[in-house]
């Protein structure tokens, strides 16, 4: 029997998520995952050299309203409050929300509202424009994700994913060390087959990648 694209979706991020927990030692992730790096995604709301933010801001029109699931530091959704009305952020991180009020504050943003929760339970109203940005890679159940999302935008649903998800360079590194093979987490190709099979055809656009990020020293890089 073919596996459905939703079901292989899951099975994926499953798998990849097993095995991460079982490399930490069956503990699993840290109540906040980003509670270290969350201070890395600082970004200035006024950078012009971010090619999948300058896609973005075309697409969405002066005065919208926007919604960003998964917002992090607000890479996006700071810059998306310097051309819309009113954006508002669903974040679970509380790291992550605490260097988005930060950078928000020092930037003098304050058009925008933090929602302190996961997606799949967050209460919102629905917006012009809902964005997601490099986060449904982890996503298990992806299409109840993706129809949230759905059903909250007036105009557009904008999607932001590598070809290959983040990390999936490393899998070659994962094998040497723990001796078995890293199923990596879905990315753009997986979710167009899950799309596709959803009744969902969408306009994909492929847009420059920016450069890696670079560490002062080695013992930050550590």
């Amino acid at each position: 029997m073919t596996m459905s694209a939703r079901e292989s979706w899951r099975r994926q991020v499953a798998v990849h998520h097993a095995q991460s927990i079982k490399a930490q030692g069956g503990m699993g992730s840290p109540e906040d995952f980003w509670s270290d790096t969350a201070h890395t995604f600082r970004t200035d709301p006024h950078r012009t050299d971010d090619p999948g933010l300058n896609r973005i801001l075309q697409l969405v029109e002066p005065g919208s309203t926007a919604l960003d699931v998964g917002g992090g530091g607000g890479r996006f959704a700071l810059p998306l409050a310097l051309r819309c009305r009113h954006v508002t952020v669903v974040e679970p991180s509380p790291s992550m929300v605490r260097v988005l009020e930060q950078t928000a504050e020092d930037y003098s943003i304050h058009n925008i509202t933090v929602v302190n929760d996961v997606w799949e339970y967050a209460d919102v109203e629905p917006v012009d424009v809902v964005l997601s940005t490099h986060v449904i890679y982890g996503v298990e159940d992806v299409v109840p994700f993706v129809k949230k999302m759905s059903d909250h935008a007036k105009r557009m649903v904008i999607v932001l994913l590598y070809m290959r998800s983040p990390q999936s360079h490393l899998a070659p590194a994962w094998q040497l060390v723990h001796q078995e093979r890293r199923t990596n987490l879905p990315a753009m190709p997986e979710l167009m087959n899950v799309l596709w099979e959803m009744g969902v055809y969408p306009n994909l656009e492929m847009a420059a990648v920016s450069g890696p990020r670079a560490y002062p020293d080695i013992a930050t890089a550590m």
